[in-house]
Parts: C-alpha cells; sequence; structure tokens
C-alpha cells in the first residue's frame, strides 16, 4: 500500500494529500478539484467515505457504470466525476451562460440541476426520476467558481431512495438538499 503525506485537514473526514504511484487507501476516494499546475504535481482531495452497508462498493470493482442520463449537457448540468454504487461525484465550472446580472451571479437553477444529475448518478438506474427536493442555497455563486457535488444514498425503500446532495465551492458549502427519487419500472413517458 503507498505511503501518504498529509498535508492539512480541511474537514473531520477530508484531507489534501500528494498521493504516490497506485494509491489506494480503504475507505477514501481520490477527487481532483485543484489547479492543473497542482494536478500535474500530484496533488489531490481525497474525502474518507463513511461505511454504508447497504451501498458498500464491491471488493471487485470501485467504479460503477454509468446507466442513467446519459443525454446529460454536461456543460450546464456538470461533469460525473466519480461514481460507485450508492454514490457519486458532479463537477461544473459556472460560465457566463449561467450568470444571472452583470456582478456575474450564477442562476441557482443552474447548480439545483447539477445537484439533481449527482443524485440520479447516485442512484444510477436508466429509470429514476425525482420526485421531490428540499434544498438550501446557502453562498452566493459567481461566474467562473468550480462547484463539486457530492451525493450519497441515504435510505432505499422499494422504489423510493433518499439522495444527499452538498455543493462546495473551494471546500466550503454552497448548497445542500435531500432529493427524493423513485425508480420505476419502465421509462417515465411509457407509463
Amino acid at each position: 500500500m503507498a505511503t501518504l503525506r498529509a498535508l492539512r485537514v480541511l474537514c473531520g473526514n477530508t484531507a489534501v494529500l500528494r498521493k504516490a504511484d497506485n494509491f489506494f487507501q480503504p475507505g477514501y476516494q481520490g477527487i481532483h478539484i485543484c489547479t492543473r499546475q497542482q494536478q500535474a504535481q500530484g496533488w489531490g482531495v481525497y474525502r474518507k467515505v463513511p461505511k454504508v452497508a447497504h451501498h458498500e462498493p464491491s471488493q471487485r470493482s470501485m467504479t460503477t457504470t454509468n446507466a442513467t442520463h446519459l443525454e446529460i449537457d454536461q456543460e450546464l448540468c456538470g461533469q460525473n466525476v466519480l461514481q460507485v454504487e450508492g454514490r457519486a461525484v458532479v463537477s461544473l465550472k459556472t460560465t457566463t451562460r449561467m450568470r444571472a446580472d452583470a456582478r456575474d451571479l450564477t442562476h441557482g437553477g443552474f447548480y439545483f440541476g447539477m445537484a439533481d444529475y449527482a443524485a440520479m448518478l447516485a442512484v444510477n438506474d436508466p429509470n429514476v426520476v425525482l420526485g421531490a427536493a428540499e434544498t438550501k442555497f446557502k453562498k452566493p455563486v459567481k461566474t467562473g467558481d468550480m462547484l463539486v457535488a457530492e451525493a450519497t444514498v441515504v435510505s432505499e425503500n422499494a422504489k423510493k431512495r433518499s439522495v444527499e446532495v452538498i455543493i462546495k465551492r473551494e471546500g466550503e458549502e454552497v448548497f445542500s438538499g435531500i432529493f427524493t427519487c423513485f425508480v420505476l419500472p419502465k421509462h417515465v413517458f411509457d407509463l
């Protein structure tokens, strides 16, 4: 197992680390949300993932094949950065197309869409739909901000899934929500 040098702890369960070759540390997932120069030097952000018994990825594969929202516009809703069973990470750099006013405020609908996309990826079923969302917009977002959404399935009951989504900008939480999703027996248009 590779050795790691922890540089600083951002939160109780997140650390900025320099990764060695063939990095793998049980319970940690790597998310590159640093500059290109830092990435070229091997820096990244690694988040401790809590154990959730019914959503633990298999030992065979830490990645999941995406089965949903395959035609999404990633420029508007974000890029799928990491996807494992019951979890997903999406990154989005806000653009001038998302600007709401002359002071570069980004319209919240764009990062709500990002959170919705992250929730759908965490559920990862071709027939998943959003039924409801309880959200909090905590901080304003500007044009040019890099956002990272982390989605985790927190409960599952028959066809209903509750997904917690947190969006951060440079470690600062700007949005949070619980998304209630439903896995339907067939496409919503075919019901």
